[in-house]
């Protein structure tokens, strides 16, 4: 609307902008404040039909931007009480928004109900393949055949997700986790396990990665394949190198 109103031009200029309160126009304050000086510039005046003030005036001006701060404050009293009871509700052990992979909530139930669904039994064989080495295009074609699209990032997200083994875990709770109503799908001992192998593994890769950080981002400039990187261990040395016959390599400086 905003950049309508602006691009108006001639006899086709916007002179007012109406709205029923000054808070369905904005709830931002400051930000509100600013918008609204600078469509004045352009002659350009915001009218509420419930809050009449004469915005030509000083004091009408000054009337409108102390309903713009009030509007911010009442809706951050709203986020807050929001997120208080979103709060309280994680405490109380139930979930907010939809369920992770593998569970669903029980319809038309009084009180919240998570149950493991049928995809509950292939997410859990995810979590034993994964404890057993198994990579992660292994699992994700495994739960393909079942119907479950899982990418990577995905299967990282559900690995360290502790909704498996019954707690809770969200920003609102501040880094704490608490016991969850639904049932665990996996044990303790499984979701360690396979924490366990997935540190050393980032580890092992962060180590790498930190001597070699230009590895797979910079490209041979004249054939523009991709630059690996790999150490000489007689030497100590990094190197940078393209998995290409003819094409030479270069030493990784600090």
């Amino acid at each position: 609307m905003l950049k309508f109103v602006k691009a108006q031009k001639g006899e086709n200029k916007i002179s007012y902008i109406i709205v029923y309160s000054l808070d369905r126009f904005s709830r931002t304050g400051d930000s509100a404040i600013f918008i609204s000086s600078e469509l004045k510039k352009i002659g350009v005046n915001i009218l509420s039909t419930t809050q009449y003030m004469d915005t030509d005036t000083h004091s009408g001006a000054f009337q409108q931007n102390i309903h713009f701060v009030f509007n911010k404050y009442d809706n951050d009293i709203r986020k807050q009480k929001s997120i208080d009871g979103m709060t309280a509700k994680l405490n109380r052990g139930e979930w907010l928004g939809n369920c992770p992979k593998g569970y669903s909530y029980t319809p038309n139930s009084k009180q919240q109900t998570i149950i493991i669904d049928s995809n509950g039994p292939h997410i859990k064989h995810a979590f034993e393949m994964r404890a057993a080495g198994h990579s992660y295009n292994e699992i994700s074609d495994y739960l393909k055949k079942h119907g479950i699209e899982a990418f990577k990032q995905f299967l990282s997200k559900i690995f360290k997700n502790p909704f498996y083994i019954g707690y809770l875990s969200h920003n609102f709770l501040k880094g704490e986790v608490v016991k969850g109503n639904h049932p665990p799908l996996i044990s303790e001992e499984l979701f360690l396990q396979v924490n366990r192998s997935r540190k050393v593994r980032e580890t092992n890769s962060n180590k790498a990665d930190n001597n070699l950080p230009l590895k797979g981002f910079v490209r041979d400039y004249e054939t523009n394949e991709v630059f690996t990187g790999y150490i000489v261990k007689s030497k100590g040395l990094y190197y940078y190198k393209v998995n290409k016959i003819g094409v030479g390599g270069t030493e990784a400086k600090k």
